[in-house]
């Protein structure tokens, strides 16, 4: 559990000092302290363990799944959270209903088209038409395995993971090393500033995954995604929401962390719809990448879609802030057509 830890601690350390420096932030200040609390086992199933931290507002549910499959490790995960799946999903949907009017205008036109013409469930199904043949299969099998676990339908499980995909996501990302820090070493911070009012912000999840690499579905269609023969693949956290099984912020046992924001952009320059969801490649980019090369490489020959900021992190290499080749942290702009890297010397004017 000690990577775990660390990814938690960076999650939620530097988050109070940001808004100290800069008093021309909008909003409340952070005050909840760090969890510090050894995870409580909760329950278990066939390939998978529940526990949880915090309480309250602050509870955070740590959930283990193991491989098998990708459908055994989502009726685990649909099995442990069978109760809460089947209170949040009818919950945030019917949130998203009420909402979605004042949303409207901060999406783009065409997706602003498709929910007024299809509804959200209708617009959620065609951008997955439209998404499916460029998506890994093991995706769709997990989705399966948590609606087959949890009782929960699988097109509402499918809906609610391409919302981020539809909608991008505003959110925070930070890469903090040398002086910044107190052991000179990065700490790397994925904010999760979606609104706190929805029902989804009471079910924060951290989910372990223990994939089998040697599941057939991997070496039959990595590289039709991904352009590479070989892969890795490795144990890490995704950090997110319930249900939600695509990345928006995590960290690997190989020590790559990774992180969103979004990058607003016109959607007709730079972007398209017709691709692999951006959480779902960055879901595999922590499984199977090794370091920030492999990371850039599988981030290059993704079939990518909307445009976003991302932050890559590697901990292990983050040993001084005088040499860029011992800093494992860049800055990223991925869209469709462009994938730009910075380092911390030229990312300032970006």
């Amino acid at each position: 559990m000690s990577s775990i830890h660390l990814s938690l601690f960076c999650l939620f350390v530097v988050i109070y000092p940001v808004h100290l420096l800069d008093p021309s932030c909008k909003g409340n200040y952070n005050t909840n302290p760090i969890i510090r609390d050894e995870p409580t086992f909760v329950s278990s199933v066939p390939n998978g363990k529940r526990f949880v931290v915090g309480t309250d507002y602050t509870k955070i549910n740590i959930v283990h799944v193991y491989g098998g499959t990708p459908y055994d490790m989502g009726y685990a995960l649909g099995s442990l959270m069978s109760k809460e799946l089947n209170i949040l999903i009818p919950e945030y949907f019917a949130y998203l209903d009420k909402t979605i009017e004042d949303e409207l205008k901060k999406l783009p036109p065409f997706v602003a088209k498709w929910i007024a013409e299809l509804g959200i469930p209708g617009a959620l199904d065609l951008n997955y038409d439209i998404t499916r043949i460029y998506t890994p299969p093991w995706f769709d099998e997990e989705i399966r395995g948590i609606a087959a676990g949890s009782g929960v339908s699988y097109q509402n499980i499918r809906r609610l993971n391409l919302i981020p995909e539809l909608i991008k996501a505003a959110c925070t990302v930070l890469g903090a090393w040398g002086e910044s820090t107190l052991t000179s070493a990065l700490l790397h911070v994925r904010s999760l500033d979606w609104d706190d009012q929805a029902p989804l912000a009471n079910y924060a999840i951290v989910t372990i995954y223990h994939p089998n690499a040697s599941y057939e579905g991997y070496t039959d269609h990595f590289h039709e995604f991904y352009k590479q023969e070989n892969y890795k693949s490795h144990v890490f956290a995704n950090i997110g929401y319930l249900g939600m099984i695509g990345s928006i912020g995590g960290y690997s046992e190989a020590s790559i962390g990774l992180g969103e924001k979004v990058w607003i952009t016109k959607e007709q320059d730079i972007t398209t719809r017709f691709g692999n969801p951006w959480t779902y490649v960055l879901r595999d980019v922590l499984q199977f990448s090794h370091s920030i090369d492999s990371a850039l490489t599988m981030f290059t020959n993704a079939h990518r879609t909307c445009s976003i900021h991302l932050g890559l992190g590697s901990y292990e290499r983050n040993v001084s802030a005088m040499n860029d080749e011992n800093i494992g942290f860049r800055g990223i702009e991925y869209s469709a057509n462009e994938l730009n890297v910075y380092n911390w010397e030229d990312m300032f004017d970006t």
